[in-house]
């Protein structure tokens, strides 16, 4: 039987998205008006975050948040 894969979080989506841009974590907190610290322990799994936070983050990154 086929396993098929969890769906990946909005979380998962934006992490991979901090480690495909080529800029640190210092510039891209800067560029969406973002703690950077707060982004760096989102980055490293450590907490989450919220909508209003992940929505200038993903603009930043080139994503889209979509309901679903």
């Amino acid at each position: 039987m086929a396993r098929t894969a969890k769906p990946k979080t909005l979380s998962d989506e934006l992490r991979a998205a901090l480690l495909r841009d080529k800029r640190n974590l210092a510039e891209i907190a800067r560029a969406c008006g973002l703690d950077k610290s707060q982004l760096s322990r989102f980055a490293r799994g450590e907490r989450d975050l919220l909508l209003t936070t992940a929505t200038p983050l993903a603009r930043e990154l080139g994503l889209w948040l979509r309901r679903s």
